[in-house]
């Protein structure tokens, strides 16, 4: 899992990586609102990573 901040023109996001031991290329992004947490995501995001990376 790599974590790390990504800076748009306007904004800076975290990002965090749950990686895939398939080089499918194919990456599932989950976003999220105000108030909320990425690690609501953490979960879903481990369950899927024989299949897909997730960000």
């Amino acid at each position: 899992m790599n974590s790390e901040e990504v800076t748009t023109e306007r904004r800076t996001f975290a990002v965090t990586e749950v990686a895939s031991p398939h080089a499918s290329g194919v990456r599932l992004i989950f976003g999220h609102g105000w108030g909320q947490s990425g690690a609501a995501f953490q979960p879903l995001a481990e369950n899927l990573k024989p299949f897909w990376a997730s960000l």
